[in-house]
């Protein structure tokens, strides 16, 4: 039942309530003999009283009918909602007590189980092609070492900063692609986050000072039980994407509560990111890495110009 029935089904009643209320008006003698304090008008009364109570009832119920047969698609839409573009893995679980629904469902997992496939197929390639230009930028990298000497220094420095930055671009790429294909081997061991968390603040703490911005950190004992390098590999990433991304202090603010750790990342943005940001490397292997733990999540929201990152981890047992 939309909008539109339920409209119509108010509209019908109104209509009836006004309807029997100028027949039983015009119906009354009283009315026809002029008495208009006779007994007959108070029966009038009551009658009109009767058909509001049954208009009232009429449109809560009608009110009831239609958020009871929009619910489920209410719920189909916040699913579909939560899905990150970046991780089609995920799938949208079908509701028992609406059945026609069920190909609606079906249909939207089968798309997302293709848009899998074909992401899983970009990066294979990716991976090859990342894999395939290792061994010559390492070639060209030894060349360049051994004929440093006839080249000026400037230019040596320059080549280098460009092999480093391509080596680094396909370690990334060979990363991400391992991590989303579940081909990362996690070796988990207990940790405090808040000493993990320190050198890499520090670091892009110097790189925001030479920007001119500062970095802010609250910060407390969080113990978790996770693989260490992968999970400062996702913070490290979490503060370069503020780095990067962002303008004015990037704030950081870690605790641990209630069996969750939760560390905050936020910082004002030049424009609000795109949903199609959310496809960007960076986030692509915070997401993959995350996904691999399982037990860790991470979430992005904007309040205006203002960016949060929240990584949300199980705290380890004590």
């Amino acid at each position: 039942m939309n909008r539109s029935v339920t409209t119509m089904a108010i509209a019908f009643g109104a209509t009836f309530l006004v309807a029997s209320a100028i027949y039983w008006e015009f119906a009354d003698p009283a009315w026809l003999a002029g008495q208009s304090g006779s007994a007959g008008h108070a029966s009038v009364r009551l009658q009109a009283l009767y058909v509001l109570i049954v208009w009232l009832a009429f449109a809560g119920v009608a009110w009831w009918l239609r958020r009871r047969a929009t619910r489920p698609l209410q719920r189909l839409q916040a699913d579909l909602q939560r899905i990150d573009p970046g991780n089609p893995l995920q799938r949208i679980s079908h509701q028992p007590e609406t059945p026609e629904l069920d190909g609606v469902v079906d249909s939207i997992n089968a798309l997302l189980g293709r848009v899998h496939d074909e992401l899983g197929r970009l990066d294979h390639f990716t991976a090859q092609v990342a894999h395939e230009l290792r061994l010559p930028l390492t070639l060209a990298r030894l060349r360049l070492d051994k004929a440093a000497p006839q080249l000026p220094e400037a230019l040596v420095e320059d080549l280098v900063a460009e092999f480093e930055r391509l080596s680094r671009f396909v370690d990334q790429t060979l990363l991400l692609a391992k991590a989303e294909q579940g081909n990362l081997p996690l070796q988990r061991g207990r940790m405090d986050l808040h000493a993990l968390l320190g050198p890499v603040v520090e670091g892009i703490a110097l790189m925001a000072e030479a920007q001119g911005r500062s970095l802010e950190m609250e910060s407390e004992s969080a113990w978790i039980d996770f693989d260490p390098d992968y999970t400062k590999q996702i913070v490290y990433n979490l503060l370069a994407n503020a780095l990067r991304h962002g303008t004015g202090t990037i704030r950081v603010r870690l605790r641990s509560r209630s069996g969750k750790v939760r560390l905050l990342v936020v910082n004002p943005v030049r424009a609000v990111p795109s949903r199609r940001g959310s496809l960007g490397s960076g986030q692509r292997i915070v997401a993959a890495l995350a996904a691999l733990h399982r037990g860790m999540r991470v979430r992005y929201r904007c309040f205006g110009r203002l960016h949060v990152a929240r990584l949300v981890i199980a705290a380890a047992e004590s």
